[in-house]
């Protein structure tokens, strides 16, 4: 009998979890060109992108460094902080993308500060709260 018993857990399973993880790679799609591959951040002007989170909110920063390609040098540059500070950043071309879900973690409200005392441009993904009425507050 196998560790895993795929039919066991679907019993208990009643959302349906399981499917939606072995599923997930379907949501990346593989671009045609390199080009293609770079586009998201094109209309940003960004050729650094600092993804501030915690825990599941960070994930999104892994995944964009695995699809950029950041093993590649012509890929942009992708740093993922799951801290209460950035590293020094002087780079004119750095965005500081901060995510929480509920706009509440105190690391990722130090991390919008330390990019604002830092002087760089910021985009947050929150669900609301502090984080979000924050960034609305700051346009």
């Amino acid at each position: 009998m196998s560790v895993f018993d795929a039919a066991r857990v679907r019993e208990v399973d009643t959302k349906g979890m399981l499917d939606h993880v072995l599923g997930l790679w379907r949501q990346i799609p593989e671009p045609a060109s390199a080009n293609e591959r770079f586009a998201p951040l094109a209309g940003i002007g960004a050729d650094h992108v600092v993804v501030g989170g915690l825990g599941g909110s960070a994930i999104g920063g892994d995944l964009l460094r695995g699809i950029l390609g950041a093993d590649r040098p012509s890929a942009p540059l992708v740093t993922v902080v799951r801290d209460y500070h950035l590293p020094r950043l002087s780079r004119e071309g750095t965005l500081v993308l901060i995510c929480s879900y509920s706009g509440e973690t105190e690391e990722t409200l130090s991390l919008y500060d330390d990019a604002a005392s830092q002087g760089l441009r910021r985009a947050v993904i929150a669900s609301g709260g502090t984080l979000a009425a924050r960034a609305r507050a700051d346009g």
